[in-house]
């Protein structure tokens, strides 16, 4: 049985990538980003520099593109060597809040990146920069979510 070529390309591709121990569905897209200040529907607290503090305000990171589905292994998100510990789905992508200001900014400048269980860091080809969206656009936090 002969198989057209498309499909002999298609399958060497997989035996290759297979071969390499790359599982195509763990690679992850990241196409764009934003940043917003949101007014959260509630009051929380969170320890920052060592104080407890009641949080009305938080930025919110929405990273847009494509990331492995959260099954067995999990993905663990990072913008430079800063395990980003708390992150979200959305239709679009996956989300997380930044509660201190200086957090972001110190933040700023260093890749996107992610790994898959206790693999290396791959990072992702954008660099986080959130000056860029300053000043920054207020919104509450359901409209900023449902979007």
């Amino acid at each position: 049985m002969r198989l057209p070529i498309f499909t002999f390309i298609a399958v060497c591709v997989m035996i290759s990538v297979t071969a390499a121990g790359e599982d195509v569905s763990e690679q992850a897209v990241l196409t764009s980003y934003d940043v917003s200040l949101v007014n959260l529907d509630k009051e929380i607290s969170r320890v920052i520099h060592g104080k407890p503090s009641s949080i009305t305000q938080a930025y919110l990171v929405r990273l847009h593109g494509r990331f492995p589905a959260m099954g067995a292994r999990l993905m663990q998100l990072y913008i430079g060597n800063e395990l980003i510990e708390e992150y979200g789905g959305m239709p679009s992508g996956i989300y997380f809040m930044v509660y201190d200001p200086e957090y972001l900014q110190a933040l700023s400048g260093k890749p996107f990146g992610y790994c898959m269980g206790k693999g290396p860091i791959r990072f992702l080809g954008k660099v986080f920069s959130p000056e860029t969206f300053q000043p920054f656009a207020v919104q509450s936090e359901f409209s900023a979510l449902s979007k």
